[in-house]
């Protein structure tokens, strides 16, 4: 069954690659909102399995952190699985614990070199793991 991912901030450059990612590797559909009124309005659309929000959002340079609090708040959407995006190495968002408000999740890749175990994830999350389609 194919999943449905939703990613929440990201460039157009970014969101390619990162649906190019996870369209290669599982059977998901991913789709873009540019900033948090629009997430909400995508997360309330639809069945969603997981929501990828990048730390700094390139439209508006608004903090992912916020719209993750922000959607973890609402007793709609705060039952789905939210995954902070970033290429800044020890995002003291996730390292300080503040991410992670009664729900944590980590994502595990396709074993291989080119995804190195990143120090910042917390091991005793729960882990979503997804069969290749």
């Amino acid at each position: 069954m194919k999943k449905t991912v939703v990613d929440v901030g990201n460039c157009r450059f970014d969101h390619t690659s990162i649906a190019l990612l996870l369209q290669g590797n599982f059977n998901v559909e991913v789709l873009r909102a540019s900033g948090a009124e629009e997430a909400i309005d995508v997360l309330r659309a639809g069945p969603i399995d997981l929501v990828l929000v990048n730390r700094i959002f390139a439209a508006d340079g608004s903090e992912g952190i916020e719209v993750i609090r922000r959607l973890k708040a609402d007793p709609e959407l705060g039952r789905l699985p939210v995954m902070l995006v970033s290429n800044y190495p020890l995002c003291p968002a996730i390292s300080n614990g503040s991410a992670r408000q009664g729900s944590a999740l980590r994502i595990m890749p396709p074993k291989s070199a080119a995804y190195p175990r990143c120090p910042a994830v917390d091991t005793r999350a729960p882990t979503i793991g997804w069969a290749r389609g």
